[in-house]
């Protein structure tokens, strides 16, 4: 009688416990006025699941409803636990295919922004290849205009040249006509002398008659 004393106890000490552990639950839900995910609800499920105390009150509570409802097909105690390691297995399996979930998006986001990185890379490429083909069309404006600038001090070299040669031609021609003169003023003076001299031949003549 004692022993059945201590065991009511216990299971009063334990169903007192369970019920301050729901409440506390139920005030938690409560609080939280924001909608609990799937991923949290399964969370919660499997913390429920993994308390041995909750499973055992559960189960307490649901044969003596059997007991005091009609008589149905017990359902034996080591099938029940099969069938929750079999839930919570399940809920570990739905949880950790979850957690891949969230890690294969975390690589989506990664890779996009990878993507993201990459077509801005080109788009900085891009601009920095209309800077060089701008750059390079001005240098080929200048090289252009450099190639005009020879073309035209090649032209003003030769017209120099002309204007040298032409000049050295008149300096030619000065000299020559300046020993044109000096060689008509040569036969002005040859003529003046012999003019002189005729002029003395006349008189030697006239004197001698």
């Amino acid at each position: 009688m004692n022993e059945n004393i201590n065991e009511n106890s216990v299971n009063n000490t334990e169903t007192n416990a369970d019920k301050e552990m729901t409440k506390s639950l139920n005030s938690n839900l409560l609080k939280n006025e924001k909608p609990m995910d799937l991923g949290s609800m399964i969370q919660l499920a499997s913390t429920l699941l993994k308390n041995e105390s909750l499973i055992n009150s559960v189960a307490n509570l649901s044969k003596n409803k059997q007991s005091s409802t009609a008589p149905v097909t017990k359902v034996p105690e080591k099938q029940e636990n099969t069938e929750l390691v079999s839930l919570s297995q399940k809920l570990e399996n739905i949880e950790n295919g979850l957690s891949e979930l969230n890690q294969e998006n975390a690589n989506l986001a990664a890779l996009s922004q990878k993507l993201d990185n990459i077509e801005n890379s080109l788009s900085e490429l891009k601009q920095e290849n209309a800077n060089l083909a701008a750059l390079s069309q001005k240098l080929e404006n200048i090289e252009n205009g450099l190639s005009e600038l020879k073309q035209k001090n090649a032209n003003l070299a030769a017209l120099s040249q002309k204007l040298e040669n032409i000049e050295n031609g008149l300096s030619e021609l000065k000299q020559e006509n300046a020993n044109l003169a000096a060689l008509s003023q040569k036969l002005e003076n040859i003529e003046n002398g012999l003019s002189e001299l005729n002029l003395l031949i006349t008189k030697k003549l006239k004197k001698g008659k």
